[in-house]
């Protein structure tokens, strides 16, 4: 029996600014893979281009956008 929590890795979505690497959209936080995968298809259909987007593990603290 396995004793250990099964903890979900969860993931944000991060665009490549002139601030450097932001916070594409204030709901592409917590997402699970799934998700992750189906709004990374959501913002290429919107145009976002792919070079400048990343997934990467949300840990930690929020992530806040900076003020523009």
């Amino acid at each position: 029996m396995n004793t250990k929590k099964d903890m979900t890795k969860l993931w944000r979505i991060e665009e490549l600014t002139t601030e450097g690497w932001t916070l594409l959209d204030d709901r592409a936080v917590k997402l699970t893979k799934e998700k992750c995968d189906i709004m990374l298809e959501e913002f290429l259909a919107t145009g976002v281009n792919a070079n400048r987007m990343r997934a990467v593990p949300d840990v930690g603290q929020p992530y806040k956008t900076p003020d523009a």
